[in-house]
């Protein structure tokens, strides 16, 4: 409910117009993405296939509630039972256009009462060997893939593809995402 609420939350063409602030408000949205896939492809699932989260920051809030993070009144971030504010690191590079979306992705996550703590580490660090993402060093993290010819990205979505101790750190499925099925396919 956490990452629906954050997701609902996200005013993703603000983001983009934050990173390309060159571009219309017609042009930011031709850039949001549904799924990993881009709209307009053979490979992508269809909109009625797939979940969107449209920017909808009540409906957010609504589901924050629901998960037991509670605003309440005059407190900044919301709070569970235990009194843990709902806050998060989000890592990505000191680029100039990743301070500037994360800084309105910051602003739209506070306005749903939930805390990010940004750091901007240098690239070589982010993607280094044997830091940062190589060793999925991060709550929540923003960086770019390079798209593979099909049936390409073993190493991105396989459940062997996931950097652990026990793998050598090999492999780039970062968010450790595992599904038998996929795998299979």
């Amino acid at each position: 409910k956490v990452r629906q609420a954050m997701a609902y939350c996200t005013d993703k063409v603000s983001l983009a117009q934050a990173g390309y602030p060159l571009l219309t408000a017609e042009q930011a949205a031709g850039l949001v993405l549904n799924t990993f896939i881009r709209t307009g492809t053979e490979f992508y699932a269809g909109d009625e296939n797939i979940t969107i989260y449209e920017f909808d920051p009540a409906k957010g809030a609504a589901l924050l509630d629901e998960a037991g993070w509670k605003l309440e009144d005059g407190a900044e971030f919301r709070t569970n039972e235990a009194g843990d504010s709902l806050s998060m690191q989000f890592t990505t590079t000191s680029a100039a256009f990743r301070q500037a979306w994360a800084a309105v992705w910051e602003q739209q996550m506070y306005d749903c009462g939930i805390q990010i703590v940004r750091l901007h580490a240098p690239a070589a660090w982010w993607f280094g060997d044997t830091t940062g993402l190589a060793r999925r060093d991060f709550e929540i993290g923003g960086y770019a893939w390079v798209g593979q010819a099909d049936p390409g990205g073993y190493t991105l979505w396989a459940c062997n593809q996931i950097p652990m101790p026990e793998n050598n750190w090999e492999g780039q499925n970062y968010m450790g995402w595992c599904n038998e099925t996929a795998d299979k396919a």
